[in-house]
């Protein structure tokens, strides 16, 4: 089982990793370009793993980017905002 700790600093790493994302880059014009930064961050984490190394630092970057660009979808394109 996951500490609640190991869940603390993961999902801190990602809100770090959105604030990052979106100083340096514009908000999502489109969902069509949301799903294209993230399936580009999920190409790049599936050439790790197919390098057998899913499990190195670089694919742990790579699952982090996934993440906070789920929530920067969330984020940039919800109804609501």
């Amino acid at each position: 089982m996951i500490s609640l700790r190991s869940l603390e600093l993961a999902l801190g790493a990602v809100g770090s990793e959105v604030i990052s994302a979106q100083k340096t880059f514009p908000v999502f014009a489109s969902p069509h370009e949301g799903w294209a930064i993230i399936q580009e961050e999920v190409d790049e984490l599936w050439e790790l793993v197919k390098a057998n190394d899913g499990r190195g630092a670089e694919a742990m970057i790579e699952a982090k980017q996934i993440a906070a660009m789920g929530v920067r979808y969330a984020l940039d394109l919800s109804v609501t905002s």
